[in-house]
């Protein structure tokens, strides 16, 4: 069964097709990972952008958004079957058995996830989340590394329902995943799919000895691909760790970087890279027992596929 966060939208964004979408915009100009261009639905100019990153676009003018099935909903008046038909076709894929139940449900999940990420984000930047930005400074981030790592502070999840109850039902909430970690976890990162859209959070303690150190949410989708992966679209070379808050600092910094959050290595993630038309990986995976027999799993699965493989060696002590 057809997936378009997973078969299809990945494809195009490897392809750049957000330039053959959007190529009838007026006053398209780069602006770091957007592009803005005057809106179609409103005419004002400057105020519509598209990601590079990810299947999404916004108008901060008339507040139109979303996916770029909605932008063929919108613009073209497309159904939403017909829409999906139209991308699977760009992307060279057969659309056949496409659940349109399932995509609404993740639809409306990831945009959740995303309200819920803004509120961490805030509240990092706010008193209440102060130890947590104390700890990120703890590791010898600096400010402008906080500001610009995709992090948030988990400080009160009644807090939380309050503020997304305004827009969102406390069924859709609970059915989101969030309310399953909470305030012992309060470093939150969002986990996003192939298409660089969020499927669930990952949580982080920041007490010392807190076991598990890391907490995720329920429902969330791990499998088949890497966290960054949308950071790295096209990338030739790219740098695999396991370190989730690594991949996010050194990302902001500039390396063209994706995480395991963990040691181990999948069929489906070499596939993923693939797709991502990416050409050689270089593995830096921790220098502990589970880290070096990760390196040799990695490196057995590289060598089967169409990436070149190499091992960063760490100096002692790293």
């Amino acid at each position: 069964m057809v997936d378009i966060e997973r078969d299809i939208y990945p494809v195009l964004l490897a392809m750049q097709y957000q330039e053959t979408l959007f190529s009838d915009l007026e006053g398209r100009k780069a602006a770091g990972k957007e592009t803005a261009a005057s809106c179609p639905f409103c005419n004002k100019a400057g105020h519509f952008s598209y990601s590079q990153e990810r299947p999404v676009f916004q108008c901060w003018s008339c507040g139109e958004a979303g996916s770029w099935i909605t932008y063929l909903q919108k613009r073209r008046g497309l159904e939403t079957r017909e829409a999906v038909n139209f991308l699977a076709e760009a992307a060279g894929i057969q659309a056949e058995g496409f659940d349109m139940e399932a995509y609404r449900a993740r639809t409306k999940k990831a945009n959740i996830l995303q309200a819920a990420m803004k509120h961490f984000k805030k509240a990092l930047s706010q008193p209440e989340g102060k130890e947590v930005y104390a700890y990120l400074k703890g590791r010898g981030y600096t400010r402008q590394d906080i500001e610009a790592m995709p992090v948030g502070a988990y400080v009160s999840r009644s807090t939380l329902q309050k503020a997304l109850e305004k827009e969102y039902t406390r069924q859709d909430i609970e059915e989101s995943g969030l309310l399953s970690i909470g305030e012992d976890w309060p470093l939150v990162m969002a986990w996003t799919n192939l298409s660089g859209l969020p499927s669930g959070l990952a949580a982080r303690a920041i007490e010392p000895g807190r076991e598990p150190k890391y907490r995720y949410s329920k429902g969330l989708e791990k499998a088949g691909t890497l966290l960054g992966l949308e950071k790295v679209r096209g990338r030739e070379s790219v740098l695999l760790v396991e370190g989730l808050l690594d991949c996010l600092l050194l990302s902001a910094r500039g390396l063209p970087i994706v995480a395991l959050g963990g040691a181990s290595l999948s069929r489906e993630q070499v596939k993923a890279l693939e797709v991502n038309r990416t050409k050689e990986v270089l593995l830096c995976l921790d220098s502990d027992k589970a880290g070096l027999a990760g390196t040799e799993k990695a490196l057995s699965l590289l060598q089967e596929s169409s990436l070149r493989a190499y091992v960063v060696s760490l100096p002692a002590g790293y």
